[in-house]
C-alpha cells in the first residue's frame, strides 16, 4: 500500500506539473489500476476454483 500512496503523491505531482496532460495521465492511472483489479480477480477466482477441483479430486 505505501509504494502505491507514493505513486498517487507522485502522479499529483506531475498533474500538476503539467496541467494540460492531466486527463490523459488520470486516464491511464485508471485503466492500470482496472487491469490490474480485473488480473488480481481473476488469477483470486483460478486459485479458488483450483482448490475447490483438487479438494474435489481427493
Amino acid at each position: 500500500m505505501r509504494s502505491g500512496v507514493f505513486f498517487i503523491k507522485e502522479l499529483r505531482f506531475f498533474i500538476a506539473f503539467k496541467r494540460s496532460y492531466r486527463s490523459f495521465y488520470i486516464h491511464l492511472w485508471y485503466k492500470a489500476v482496472t487491469e490490474m483489479m480485473i488480473i488480481l480477480y481473476g488469477m483470486k477466482r483460478k486459485v479458488f476454483s483450483f482448490k475447490l477441483l483438487s479438494e474435489r479430486s481427493e
